[in-house]
């Protein structure tokens, strides 16, 4: 618990610091580091005979930057393309799906 309490101050003082300093300097890129910033990349995927949501996302789980379990980003892929749990059995071959990457934006 006192780590915790650790971390969330010098978590507080690293943002006040970016503040101060407009986020240039080695202040805002350590904040980078802390806090990455993602921006959502969407990919069409064309489904194929014997696909399935489970397998998509782990074709695409090693292409994006922020790490995710496969539950993530099948929810993701769901949001994205409108598909309920009962509808995600019935991928049709054929079907065209967006499927949304988080990567990371790279303060230089």
């Amino acid at each position: 618990m006192k780590s915790i309490k650790i971390f969330v101050a010098l978590a507080l003082a690293l943002a006040a610091l970016v503040v101060a300093t407009d986020g240039r300097g080695l202040v805002g890129r350590a904040y980078s580091c802390v806090f990455p910033t993602y921006r959502v990349e969407r990919v069409a995927h064309v489904v194929k005979y014997g696909d399935t949501l489970y397998s998509i996302a782990y074709a695409y789980a090693g292409q994006q930057d922020k790490w995710d379990d496969l539950r993530g980003i099948i929810c993701d892929i769901q949001a994205e393309n409108g598909i309920t749990d009962n509808d995600a059995y019935w991928l049709a071959p054929g079907r065209q799906l967006i499927v949304p990457l988080r990567k990371e934006m790279k303060n230089d």
